[in-house]
């Protein structure tokens, strides 16, 4: 998939495809979201991964790779990764990477009733609680 040109049109079919065989076999009725077959963070987590999630990673990681990859004939040759009318990797990394900077020049804000220094931040954790604090 990562090499491919397929619309995201074409895996969000094939996914719908999937998730009612996976219904059916595991006796779920249909009306059963999708984000209980895949999501991460219910109870009961299946060993499934959503189609359209792992063809939006593998574009992602091809953006990445073809952008920061070590020959400069390849970083510099142009190649366009195409996704679909949908979503574009292109922007989704660029509005990744932006998104991050912001954080970075943001830095760590107070959550309820916070004093300065509450938490401290470990490069690229999330924040910590200091010892003492609820």
């Amino acid at each position: 998939m990562m090499l491919y040109e397929v619309p995201s049109s074409t895996i969000e079919a094939l996914e719908r495809i999937t998730s009612r065989h996976l219904r059916k076999w595991l006796g779920i009725p249909p009306s059963f979201s999708s984000v209980g077959l895949y999501g991460k963070t219910n109870k009961l987590q299946l060993p499934l991964s959503s189609l359209v999630e792992e063809y939006k990673t593998a574009k992602t990681r091809l953006v990445l790779t073809l952008r920061d990859f070590p020959d400069e004939h390849i970083r510099e040759a142009g190649i366009v990764t195409r996704t679909g009318r949908k979503w574009s990797a292109t922007e989704t990394v660029s509005q990744a990477e932006s998104s991050l900077m912001h954080k970075d020049i943001v830095g760590v804000t107070a959550v309820g009733r916070q004093g300065i220094g509450a938490t401290k931040t470990l490069s690229g954790a999330e924040p910590t609680r200091l010892r003492g604090e609820p």
